[in-house]
């Protein structure tokens, strides 16, 4: 028996020989069955394909109904009083559909931002009881990733007090017990620092007809009667769970300020006031909350550290502070940023900034920490009071409608990153100097930068070195204007969470081209256009001059028709813009307005009529003939139109030919069109329209008053932009320009046919419209894409040698090269098999597709054979 232990072992032994003098790649090689599909041939993919994925704003809201009291014509339809408080209370900033059958929630729930639940007046406990195991597998997930779910109550149908708490209950969301009713009870703000308990200062309010309370443990009840919660809102992941103790069955004024609150946590802005800051949030900053307010963000006053709050906001406000922020804060400060979220520092001069050196510096803003910025003629009251204008200040997101800032002791900094960008920038003409923290005058500093804002890992920071700016309760310089009040100190404040909040996506860059007098200006009535384009990641700037570097370095180019044609330099500069990758945007209208921007669109196939007037629709109207009303029966299938079922145009112009461009919107074809000047039929000509040239992309609008806010002729309380769909479609629209698409990559040689042998070089072609970098897999089958084995990965090359001699011959070999651009991956086959033909190949291949040849064989027989004797005469030794 031993004997024979020894045998195997001495076997073993020598197949672990023959593994030494084995190629490598025969042990380890990359086996895949992988499926075939060539790239070359797809459409490219984009973002907006899923419709407002990608985008922040509007808010997007599903609103449960299946059971919702909608009573016609009572003051008591509960459904139509909820919509009718977001609009008068929250704003028009938002997009709703309804959720009919509980049954198709979890299909539908992950494309919204927001899950409305209002009082479910109809519903019976065995429909509760039905729907909670539906939910229950997904709704925390929902929550956790970011999700908003805010749940109205009071009693239902049939005389069950809260019928819908098992939801929560049920399914962890919250525990929730001790019902009782607070119809007509005083309520009382008992936490100032929620997020529902904005815009509610005063107290104690009476509980609207319709309130209950009830008793929770895991969330922060901003009202209560003193025992009983009227609201709560618990943070859960990145998402907030909400419970409101009222229905809509009659408006209550402080019950639409708190659902408008709830809303808001899609916007959530975190104000630190837990390091003894300079400034009370609740007092001397109150005015800057309840602009952010107006603005559409819900701001939670963080009073002690809560990594958990941090998580759940989307823009952490830090302020001059009394306490020192520790490794172990800023530590979690950088990670929360690098994974998408947006940082906003107000720092100060001296060694009132001291404390909040270790934020900044861990970002690499290096503040000069003894220095006071002033100037000797820009100045008011004191010369350390420096007014900023125009040319101080960046054309930048955080600075729409900002033409003026002042800055009351501010500080500068010493360094700022490399891809950070100055925002405010002292006098270069030696009139700016600098004080030390004594207020002893040092000397010039020109151009000293005292703002400036940065990409960081996948999120943003601001930095500003004056806190002053968001102070309402000072006047330092005396005017009879609190510092937060002087001149756009508010503005930008504000514009520096807008484009914070757009952190999490990919910065891109969008130029207003205003050089030749437009219609509006990102500044004029395209602002709410441009700040929607900021909170959805986009970094707006603006020329007033024809400038070709700041057109080549922006990713859009937005043009509306003006007054002054464009030189035929310029147009070509537009031209080779798109070619070489760029995007535009073209705006026209009716008649003369679209004279000037009609040159560019004739660079890529487009031609708006500029004679016939606008278009009239006999039918498809609302209000008048010319403010037309177009469905998806007029729309194309394309990315941009997708989640738009309905536009509204008013006295817009159309194509009288698009080339070779996709019309993505198109007038009636059934003989109702017509020209308004003209009187003849339009019948299906394009109204907007998207194509492509080269590298680069362009869509191109006929209505001018599309992208505005300020006009609303139909009286409708929305806007243009707002109108239908019509916010939907800029959104897809700009998604569309910007989007990454897909490389393309194409098997060169061995592509089919071929018979080949030796060292040869595998060979490829790829491209990338982006210009992105890319990466390659290269692999081989011998049995037509059976199986793969690897010949290289992670290449930057697009050839590789391969040494057909170490596999076998045969005749049904393939090519396949997978390229990535970090994003999308694709990848190409040979057309066809090809033959390997070496004759000295004469053994079959391993598994792995590398042979053995003839004298390796003999190579491991010997030694194999050593191995056995040499055991043999040990084990006779030892007898």
């Amino acid at each position: 028996m031993k004997r024979r232990i020894g045998l195997l072992s001495a076997f073993a032994l020598a197949l672990f020989m023959m593994s030494v003098f084995l190629p490598i790649s025969t042990i380890t090689g990359n086996t895949t069955d992988i499926q075939m599909r060539n790239s070359m041939n797809q459409p490219s993919v984009v973002a907006s394909e899923t419709g407002l994925e990608g985008s922040n704003s509007p808010l997007s809201m599903l609103v449960y109904t299946e059971f919702i009291d909608t009573v016609p014509n009572v003051d008591h339809n509960e459904f139509r009083n909820t919509i009718d408080s977001i609009e008068e209370t929250y704003g028009y900033w938002f997009n709703y559909d309804n959720l009919t059958d509980y049954t198709e929630l979890g299909s539908h729930i992950w494309a919204y931002d927001v899950f409305l639940i209002p009082e479910q007046e109809q519903i019976y406990q065995d429909n509760v009881s039905s729907l909670v195991p539906v939910w229950s597998p997904f709704i925390s997930d929902w929550v956790n990733a970011g999700g908003i779910i805010i749940m109205m109550d009071y009693v239902s149908d049939e005389a069950i007090d809260a019928p819908l708490i098992p939801i929560y209950n049920e399914t962890g969301l919250m525990n929730i017990e001790g019902i009782i009713n607070l119809t007509n009870d005083p309520i009382t703000l008992t936490s100032a620092n929620d997020s529902l308990a904005r815009g509610i200062e005063g107290g104690p309010i009476l509980g609207p007809n319709g309130a209950f309370g009830y008793n929770t443990t895991q969330s922060v009840q901003a009202f209560t009667d003193g025992d009983y919660a009227w609201t709560s809102h618990r943070v859960l992941g990145r998402g907030h769970v909400v419970l409101l103790g009222f229905d809509n069955f009659n408006r209550y004024v402080y019950s639409d300020i708190v659902l408008a609150n709830a809303l808001r946590l899609h916007q959530h802005v975190v104000i630190d006031n837990s390091h003894t800051q300079g400034l009370n949030p609740y007092t001397d900053s109150v005015n800057y909350t309840n602009d952010l307010l107006d603005a559409g963000f819900a701001v939670s006053i963080m009073d002690s550290w809560s990594e958990s709050l941090i998580n759940s906001a989307d823009v952490l406000i830090l302020s001059w502070a009394g306490t020192i922020y520790n490794e172990s804060q800023v530590n979690f400060v950088e990670e929360w940023v690098s994974s998408g979220g947006g940082l906003f520092v107000l720092s100060e001069f001296g060694p009132f900034g001291n404390n909040l050196d270790p934020i900044t510096d861990r970002f690499g803003f290096m503040r000069n920490s003894t220095c006071i910025i002033s100037d000797s003629d820009d100045w008011e009251d004191y010369d350390r009071y420096v007014i900023y204008e125009s040319e101080n200040i960046a054309n930048h997101s955080v600075t729409l409608w900002t033409s003026r800032i002042e800055l009351a002791g501010g500080a500068a900094f010493d360094s700022i990153p490399e891809n950070a960008v100055p925002i405010i920038v002292s006098d270069i003409d030696s009139t700016a100097g600098w004080y030390n923290e004594s207020y002893l005058y040092v000397g010039q500093w020109n151009g000293s930068i005292s703002a400036a804002v940065a990409p960081y890992g996948m999120g943003r920071i601001s930095v500003v070195l004056d806190t002053s700016i968001i102070d309402n309760l000072w006047d330092y310089n005396n005017d009879g204007l609190a510092n937060y009040f002087e001149h756009e100190n508010d503005f930008f404040a504000v514009n520096n969470v807008r484009w914070l909040f757009g952190a999490g996506i990919e910065e891109k860059i969008v130029l207003f081209e205003e050089s030749n007098s437009p219609a509006d200006y990102a500044n004029g009535w395209y602002h709410d256009f441009s700040v929607m384009l900021t909170l959805n990641g986009f970094t707006v700037k603006w020329e007033s001059a024809f400038y070709e570097e700041l057109i080549n370095q922006a990713d859009v180019v937005f043009i509306a028709d003006g007054i002054f044609n464009y030189t035929a330099p310029e147009i070509a500069i537009l031209s080779n813009y798109v070619h070489d990758g760029g995007s535009l945007f073209l705006v026209g209208d009716q008649l003369t307005f679209s004279e000037q921007i009609n040159p560019i669109a004739n660079e890529f196939g487009l031609v708006y009529n500029t004679t016939a007037g606008c278009v009239q629709e006999s039918n498809n109207y609302e209000f008048d003939t010319r403010y037309i009303v177009y469905n998806q029966s007029n729309f194309a299938m394309h990315p941009i139109m997708e989640g738009v079922n309905r536009m509204e145009f008013d006295l817009c112009s159309a194509f009288q030919s698009i080339g070779t461009g996709t019309a993505l919107v198109v007038a009636d074809d059934d003989g109702t069109a017509t020209w308004s000047v003209a009187a003849t039929s339009i019948d299906g000509l394009a109204i907007a329209a998207a194509t492509t040239a080269g590298k680069g992309r362009v869509v191109a609008i006929t209505d001018v008053n599309l992208p505005m806010t300020d006009y609303d002729p139909e009286a409708d309380g929305y806007g243009n932009m707002l109108d239908s769909d019509n916010d939907v479609f800029l959104n897809n629209a700009f998604i569309w320009l910007t989007a990454n698409r897909a490389p393309g990559v194409e098997v060169s040689s061995p592509n089919g046919g071929e018979t080949v042998d030796g060292e040869i070089t595998v060979s490829w072609t790829g491209v990338d419209l982006d210009d992105d970098a890319l990466t390659y897999s290269v692999f081989y089958s011998d049995n037509l894409g059976g199986t793969w084995t690897s010949l290289g990965t992670g290449l930057s090359v697009t050839e590789v040698q391969w040494n057909t001699t170490l596999v076998a011959n045969g005749q049904e070999y393939l090519i396949r090269v997978i390229a990535s651009d970090g994003e999308f991956t694709v990848d190409d086959v040979s057309d066809g098999n090809f033959t390997v033909d070496n004759p000295s190949a004469t053994t079959t291949p391993t598994g792995t597709g590398i042979p053995i040849d003839t004298t390796t064989i003999i190579i491991i027989i010997i030694v194999a054979g050593v191995v056995i004797v040499i055991i043999i005469i040990i084990m006779k030794k030892k007898k």
